[in-house]
């Protein structure tokens, strides 16, 4: 049988040889696109899956910390009696689930008493305890070392003039006494709050034009939204 080469113009002409390579790249071509489809659909499909346990994950970890949150606060409204107590405990632990406590600066009792305090002072002056704590948590992240570079000291960043304005100070180092500093602050709030009618808004922003001399309403709708989060006094109600 006669052998056949490319060569043999007699059997493949070259307008035939290159109608053959055409079809052998379209052919390759239509594989290697194939492949790629299969690839990308399954690279997609992984992601999507990874993403999809991934989001399972964080919701099942946040519904595990709502959880042991609600429970912690059924404990302790049947644990301890009066309000000043629960509202402390149940704050510490919405302060504990924020990030803000227990840290570095402060103890679990410190913080309990510091707590007591914020409801004892706020009830005297009628302010919403709620409110004093989240402004604690956006002014010095819960630090009552806090001291900024416009010299606002502790937890409620209070200046040494406001301080010497509200209460007769002998020295700035006194308002590292988170007690002292929220009595101070607590009070100072309340005082804006009644030149402002009642409006937190625009005693919030008077509030932080104090330290930093500048007006702004996101800081007071921080407060305020925080303070919705926390919801102590709800949780406390819901639970009894």
């Amino acid at each position: 049988m006669k052998k056949i080469l490319w060569k043999d113009e007699h059997l493949y002409s070259k307008k035939a040889k290159r109608i053959f390579y055409g079809m052998l790249f379209v052919a390759s071509f239509a594989v290697l696109l194939l492949l790629g489809q299969h690839i990308f659909v399954y690279v997609g499909v992984n992601k999507v899956h990874t993403l999809h346990i991934g989001n399972l994950e964080i919701a099942n970890k946040i519904s595990e910390k709502q959880a042991r949150l609600s429970a912690s606060i059924d404990f302790l409204i049947d644990k301890f009696g009066s309000d000043e107590e629960i509202f402390a405990h149940v704050g510490l632990t919405k302060l504990y689930v924020g990030g803000y406590a227990p840290n570095k600066y402060t103890t679990v009792s410190m913080n309990i008493n510091i707590l007591k305090h914020i409801y004892k002072t706020c009830e005297a002056y009628n302010v919403d305890p709620q409110i004093i704590i989240a402004m604690a948590c956006v002014e010095s992240g819960w630090n009552p070392t806090a001291r900024s570079d416009k010299n606002a000291i502790g937890l409620l960043q209070i200046l040494p003039s406001t301080a010497r304005l509200v209460r007769n100070i002998k020295s700035e180092t006194e308002l590292y006494n988170p007690f002292l500093n929220v009595s101070i602050g607590i009070n100072w709030y309340s005082i804006l709050l009644e030149k402002h009618l009642g409006n937190h808004n625009k005693a919030l922003t008077e509030y932080y034009m104090g330290v930093h001399n500048k007006e702004t309403s996101k800081y007071a709708s921080k407060i305020l939204e925080l303070a919705d989060a926390m919801d102590i006094r709800g949780q406390i109600t819901e639970g009894r």
